[in-house]
């Protein structure tokens, strides 16, 4: 088991993003950060404007001197996301740091000219906001998640924590980015042995009615595809899994800290705290265009021993071994 003291997590943001004495040079920035996720969820996680402030202030920035943050967030509803878009820029912001390919679409419906930094991103070429990750043209350039292989490992790791696992539901919503998500598990499922089941839902109250569709359909397991409305629903979701007796993985931490078996995936603090570097260097004169587009290189494997108990199981030494955080 190895954990981050939040001295090292600092350091390590410093030494990610640069100088923090960068800023000293530069005039009052306004920033406007959008984000699917509630206010409290990104508290919780330290992501999103959290992790952003962190960012800024290991640059040398201090709000209410040098910058300025105007937030909004949508609290889980896509369908507000345009509208507070459109109230950022009534605020006059000389940037909109976009949290997610939900609030990096309704930020480029509002404005092709003010600068957009996306804040981990699934897939932003297929998603239409750049051309290609080291030359993104427009206005849009950012951190992104992408890596094919992430939601397999995350089967491939739920699969050994619950070996007799032979049905995995995927807990999913209606998106094209989930839609590739699933595509992408067929191969690993088939490897492992394993079956799919589908499970969609748009909101928290949908969330009994599909863990009845997965008792029907003989799920012995699930995964939460990553979704910042899914995320904020993982308290719902882990104690629905204790209740139904059912393993489940997420990909971020916070999902174990939930409840959740196991969760693997990139820091998505460290990926928004990231997007600081490029509102540091449109702040002295560079233009999107030619930021060229960081992807996640750290990921962590978090398991929680206490639901595993819930559970019956008994985590193999191997995956224990693996893992940066074990809950007890």
């Amino acid at each position: 088991m190895r954990s981050l003291s939040a001295g090292l997590i600092a350091l390590m943001v410093i030494f990610a993003i640069g100088d923090p004495t960068a800023a000293q040079t530069v005039n009052r920035i306004t920033v406007g950060l959008l984000s699917l996720h509630s206010s409290d969820h990104e508290k919780a996680g330290r992501i999103g404007a959290s992790a952003f402030r962190a960012g800024m202030q290991a640059l040398g920035y201090s709000e209410g001197r040098n910058f300025h943050l105007h937030e909004r967030h949508a609290d889980g509803d896509v369908a507000r996301l345009p509208s507070l878009a459109a109230e950022l820029l009534a605020e006059r912001v000389d940037v909109i740091v976009a949290v997610g390919t939900d609030a990096t679409h309704a930020a480029r419906e509002v404005t092709s000219s003010v600068p957009i930094v996306m804040a981990g991103v699934g897939d932003p070429v297929r998603a239409g906001f750049i051309f290609s990750l080291p030359y993104p043209g427009g206005n849009v350039s950012g951190t992104a998640l992408l890596n094919p292989e992430t939601v397999g490992k995350q089967l491939e790791m739920l699969k050994e924590a619950a070996p007799a696992l032979r049905k995995v539901a995927i807990l999913r919503r209606h998106s094209g980015s989930h839609d590739r998500m699933v595509e992408m598990l067929g191969s690993t499922a088939a490897a492992l042995s394993v079956t799919l089941a589908e499970i969609v839902v748009a909101t928290a109250d949908d969330l009994p009615r599909g863990f009845d569709e997965m008792r029907r359909a003989g799920a012995d397991g699930f995964l939460a595809l990553a979704n910042p409305a899914l995320d904020d629903m993982r308290k719902e979701i882990a104690e629905l899994a204790l209740r139904y007796r059912l393993p489940g993985a997420g990909w971020q931490s916070y999902h174990v800290m939930a409840g959740f078996l196991l969760s693997y995936g990139p820091s998505l603090s460290e990926m928004h705290a990231r997007a600081a570097n490029y509102v540091d260097k449109i702040a002295k004169g560079r233009r999107p265009a030619d930021l060229p587009v960081e992807q996640a290189e750290r990921f962590s494997l978090a398991i929680n021993s206490k639901t595993a108990k819930a559970l019956g199981l008994t985590i193999p030494p191997t995956l224990l071994a693996r893992a940066d955080e074990v809950i007890e």
